[in-house]
């Protein structure tokens, strides 16, 4: 998908809304990922994607909190599915 297809997509399916997040991340991954995991997930990915350079995390920050949605899932064993 090129860019200008993905800002697109992006535009039109928002990670700020649950219904937005919803039409993005994969039903899969929706079935077998905790709610509080995935929201982590989502709210790093919604900083990475920001058009302002400056807000956009560093990739230490990416992977801390991608290892703390990890720890959330292992935690939670798939309990609180959405």
């Amino acid at each position: 998908m090129s860019a200008s297809a993905n800002k697109l997509y992006c535009d039109d399916a928002s990670f700020n809304t649950e219904e937005g997040w919803r039409q993005i991340v994969d039903p899969v991954v929706q079935a077998t990922c905790s709610k509080e995991s995935l929201f982590v997930a989502i709210s790093i990915t919604n900083k990475c994607i920001s058009t302002e350079s400056w807000s956009r995390p560093s990739i230490e920050d990416v992977l801390s909190n991608l290892r703390y949605a990890s720890q959330i899932q292992a935690t939670a064993y798939g309990d609180q599915r959405i």
